[in-house]
């Protein structure tokens, strides 16, 4: 069956294969497993995420840089605030270049996105089906709305991706530098949280558009899917940023920062746990009251946490980045 709809692809795709090259691989996989065929997928596709790093680390800056040497004339106020988001687009744009400069903090919290553009990609390729023939391989046979999965699949990555869970460890000495610059804590935390944002938006707002192009759902189901994007990016990078209380100033190396640290732990065991509690919700209440209730309950507690510990970061840990010390 599958090789059937993988023939039919071939046929209909052809134009879109001479364009993209590794969705004809991906195909004549689907039909004819070859390992050969299954090397070149996997150094095209990682070849290709790597030129867009080295491109977007040689360009982005210079027009960050540009931009903020343009002289503007507006009134005092307004002058005032933009010299203010400049402060946090200038940090932001310095947390860019260390996440850059660092393949082991790219592809270990860039995990959650990579995951929800493949599945993006399969969808597009596969059909509405490959979620609940996934599913199917691990004994569940309800036939699941593709709106629902799509929803639970962006849950799921972006609770499992946190950018800012090591962004105050690996500054090591270099955040003395950042702490004599003339500017406020909440700033530079409010900056973290900024970074978080440009890393993670792209990708993931793509793959959502390509999807509601491609599946056309309910306006209900689009807002949703985009309030869960901005609102666990936040969560998460506010999380993350329990690196304040479990900082590792002196670590050797990336690795030890990325993946054995206190802070990188608690904040992806704290996005596991809150990808569980969304799951058994939806299992416990679906029987009681709609998904789309559930949904809703679901992303007004998620805002109303998001503030509470927003707050806490901005009020409590300012005196935790201050007593930091290399």
């Amino acid at each position: 069956f599958i090789k059937d709809i993988a023939t039919k692809a071939l046929g209909i795709n052809d134009l879109l294969i001479k364009i993209y090259y590794p969705i004809g691989i991906y195909i004549n996989l689907i039909t004819d497993f070859n390992l050969l065929d299954l090397i070149k997928l996997l150094v095209l596709n990682i070849s290709l995420f790597y030129i867009f790093i080295l491109l977007a680390s040689k360009y982005y800056f210079g027009i960050i840089s540009n931009s903020r040497n343009r002289k503007i004339k507006i009134e005092e106020i307004k002058d005032k605030s933009l010299k203010k988001n400049s402060k946090i687009v200038s940090l932001a744009s310095k947390e860019l270049k260390r996440y850059f400069s660092s393949p082991i903090y790219m592809f270990n919290t860039s995990f959650g996105i990579i995951i929800a553009v493949a599945m993006t990609i399969l969808l597009i390729v596969k059909g509405g089906n490959s979620f609940n023939i996934i599913l199917a391989n691990y004994r569940v046979s309800e036939d699941i709305p593709i709106y629902l999965l799509y929803y639970e699949l962006i849950f799921f990555s972006l609770a499992m991706t946190s950018i800012t869970s090591s962004s105050i460890s690996l500054e090591g000495r270099t955040i003395n530098i950042t702490k004599s610059f003339p500017l406020s804590e909440k700033t530079i935390l409010n900056s973290k949280i900024l970074f978080a944002f440009i890393i993670e938006v792209p990708l993931i707002i793509l793959s959502e558009f390509i999807y509601f192009i491609s599946f056309r759902p309910n306006l209900f189901y689009i807002v949703s899917i985009l309030l869960i994007t901005i609102i666990l990016i936040f969560l998460e990078a506010v999380i993350g940023l329990i690196n304040l209380k479990y900082p590792k100033m002196n670590a050797t190396n990336d690795t030890e920062v990325v993946k054995q640290s206190m802070s990188s732990m608690i904040s992806v065991f704290t996005g596991m746990l809150l990808f569980i509690i969304n799951i058994v919700l939806l299992v416990s209440l679906y029987k009681y009251i709609t998904i789309e209730y559930i949904i809703i309950i679901e992303i007004v507690t998620l805002i109303l946490l998001s503030i509470i510990l927003y707050y806490i970061l901005m009020k409590y840990s300012i005196n935790d980045y201050r007593k930091i010390t290399v």
